[in-house]
């Protein structure tokens, strides 16, 4: 029989213990941060899920993080008693791990759409004439206030995008008002993370005039001047949101492939010690207790 000192010392799932408290902590912490969640919404389409995308990443990295701290502790029950059924119960639970982390970090960097992901400016600009200030729809709109007021911008595209929208078609907003007060220059403080819910313009007036030469000076835009001042526009918020985008991809692939490299290691230590046990192993009542064996 293999003693438990040994194998303990080839199974040794210390790092995935504490990177599955780690993902627990971190989908706890990324739960709680309403701004960046609210954001999330516009990633996706805005018809697939009542809640925004993020909301649930946070929930599916504290469950997988309880998972990861389940199989550490069978990984620990299956080298203690030294059994073959767990450890192998122990390998089929960390390939399938393995597996499904793997296709999703694929599927997130190919086909982001498979996973209810779209950030494309003509999706984002659909959903945004369609869906913004429309009632029943407060969370769209709060994250398109959300992003026009911490990236200064204004539409997906540029201001133009509210002229054919439903907001501005339906009147169902003020009547005097062009674009969203979020898209002027705001009095609120800069560090005011909740200016977005109710923004005051510095200049209302400037801000809805509809001489650009006027509404530029109080509105958040940014010209793109090219050689041909003919062609020159206005972009809005998407390059911004398709960085912020591509940041957080990144941020979630590189949590992703550094759990795959320490359940790698695990599973590896784990087929060591299944290496080392017995090809037959019988319990009795004699080899359990040392009394039996000296009498």
């Amino acid at each position: 029989m293999v003693q438990w000192g040994y194998s303990s010392r080839l199974y040794q799932p210390h790092e995935m213990q504490l990177s599955g408290l780690a993902l627990v902590v971190l989908g706890a912490v990324l739960l709680t941060d309403v701004p960046r969640v609210l954001l999330s919404r516009l990633l996706g389409s805005n018809h697939m899920s009542s809640q925004p995308l993020f909301y649930y990443i946070a929930l599916g990295l504290m469950g997988m993080g309880l998972a990861v701290c389940a199989t550490c502790v069978l990984g620990f029950w299956a080298v203690c008693l030294d059994t073959h059924c767990l450890l192998a119960l122990l390998l089929f639970l960390l390939v399938v791990m393995l597996l499904s982390e793997s296709s999703l970090g694929v599927l997130a960097v190919i086909c982001p759409e498979y996973l209810g992901v779209t950030v494309t400016k003509t999706q984002l600009a659909e959903s945004l004439q369609r869906t913004y200030g429309v009632p029943g729809k407060e969370q769209f709109t709060a994250a398109i206030d959300l992003a026009q007021t911490i990236f200064q911008c204004c539409g997906i595209s540029g201001g133009a995008d509210y002229d054919v929208s439903w907001w501005r078609l339906r009147e169902l907003g003020q009547a005097d008002l062009f674009v969203p007060r979020s898209c002027c220059f705001l009095s609120d403080a800069a560090d005011d993370s909740e200016a977005f819910l109710d923004p005051h313009p510095l200049n209302m007036s400037l801000c809805q005039s509809v001489d650009q030469d006027l509404y530029q000076m109080a509105r958040h835009t940014e010209t793109v001047t090219t050689d041909n001042p003919a062609i020159d526009h206005l972009q809005g918020c998407f390059l911004q949101l398709e960085e912020w985008f591509r940041y957080h991809t990144t941020l979630f692939l590189a949590i992703g492939s550094g759990l795959v490299l320490v359940e790698l290691s695990v599973l590896l230590s784990a087929i060591l010690v299944c290496l080392q046990l017995p090809k037959d192993q019988t319990y009795t009542s004699e080899s359990r207790d040392p009394v039996f064996k000296s009498a």
